[in-house]
């Protein structure tokens, strides 16, 4: 499984070779007809004949398009997108990277049929994309049979084994029997003052089970790094269980998910289909919350929104995934969204491709980028002017 520290280590890599590098990113979808027979490489191929860099000579080594072109011999990619970088170090020394990630990427340059190719600067906005819209998530499936915990990330799912190991053999047993009591009514039908007497007895034993397993749940995502939680099982035991959390862990529950099969038979193939469709409705809520917001007090359009970044103003910087509109810097790296908005702050300002400067932007300025799909983003395009921010002051 990737791990969001992957991609910044890849990151700071890339950086620390300098320019130029050579940024690929291709749609290999193996699903997709398109991609059949591997046709997805000959995309890339023809990529690649348009940077006529790629071509120079390297004393006894193969160029770099030769080289890029042999890492790709025999790839049978199981995944959605492929990212390819190479550059040479201060040796002259040639580093390539392939990474293989089952998302989609926002590869807007379709002239090459879903392939992105460019010679200089580190392309990496797409990786900072998969970061910023693909949160860790935390899956913990609950139930009387068994407790698992899943970890999803990218569109990949894996078991955590050992998160509740501590837990003995007793305990689950005692666990069980209790779950099954609350379900089936059987307290209910005891006499009042004996009900009472179990309840008192239950209640406290429940009590510090759920303050147990909420201790190793606060491990296990602080060691992984999680972002957010699903909580999968009966209603009664997910919220009980919830309400054991401290706030840190409360804050992180993106939902609560209804348990409709035995646990204990869960692949992690089954806990991502079951997911990803309440993290898909989750997410869209959340980007559409934010506009919201940002209509009652952010700025929206694409000059505000320009001039308040420049201004450094902008808390959040909230663009579209497809992002395939132009801005203008300045030689000192001010910029607008005009020639004449630009050279307020400097001199000889020039059109760019605004997913190559969005991120040294945004970092040098202090900004967080939000990237909205689906339909946050057709009310971005269609009612914001195509970008909006949250503002600081």
């Amino acid at each position: 499984m990737v791990h969001p520290q992957d991609l910044q280590d890849l990151r700071s890599e890339l950086l620390e070779l300098g320019q130029p590098c050579l940024s690929v990113y291709a749609d290999v979808h193996p699903a997709r007809p398109e991609n059949a027979n591997g046709a997805w490489r000959t995309r890339i191929k023809n990529a690649l004949k348009e940077i006529p860099e790629l071509r120079e000579p390297r004393k006894h080594d193969p160029t770099m398009e030769e080289s890029v072109l042999a890492m790709l011999e025999g790839v049978r990619p199981d995944a959605r997108t492929l990212a390819i970088f190479a550059a040479e170090d201060t040796h002259h020394r040639l580093h390539t990277r392939r990474l293989e990630l089952d998302v989609d990427l926002p590869v807007v340059d379709l002239a090459h049929g879903r392939v992105e190719a460019m010679y200089g600067r580190p392309l990496i906005a797409p990786l900072l994309y998969a970061i910023d819209e693909y949160e860790r998530t935390g899956v913990l499936v609950a139930s009387r049979e068994c407790w698992r915990f899943f970890e999803y990330f990218l569109g990949q799912c894996e078991e955590r084994t050992g998160v509740f190991s501590q837990i003995s053999e007793d305990e689950w047993a005692r666990l069980r029997d209790a779950s099954e009591r609350i379900r089936s009514g059987a307290l209910k039908e005891r006499p009042a003052m004996d009900r009472d007497r179990v309840d008192d007895r239950h209640s406290a034993w429940m009590h510090r089970l759920h303050a147990t397993l909420a201790g190793l749940v606060h491990r296990v995502v602080g060691d992984r790094q999680i972002d957010r939680l699903l909580l999968v099982g009966e209603d009664w035991q997910t919220r009980v269980l919830g309400g054991a959390f401290d706030r840190s862990l409360r804050r992180r529950v993106a939902a609560h998910v209804p348990l409709e099969q035995r646990p204990q038979e869960f692949t992690p193939g089954e806990v991502k289909n079951l997911i990803e469709p309440v993290l898909e409705k989750v997410e869209r809520e959340q980007e559409m919350t934010l506009l919201a917001e940002i209509r009652e007090s952010g700025v929206h359009g694409t000059e505000k929104t320009i001039e308040a970044l420049q201004m450094g103003r902008l808390d959040v910087w909230v663009l579209p995934w497809n992002l395939d509109m132009k801005i203008w810097q300045c030689a000192n790296g001010a910029v607008g969204a005009t020639r004449e908005a630009a050279e307020r702050w400097g001199d000889d300002a020039s059109e760019v491709a605004l997913r190559q400067v969005v991120t040294p932007l945004s970092e040098s300025l202090g900004t967080r980028l939000e990237f909205v799909r689906g339909e946050p983003e057709k009310v971005l395009i269609s009612e914001m002017g195509g970008m909006a921010g949250r503002l600081r002051w």
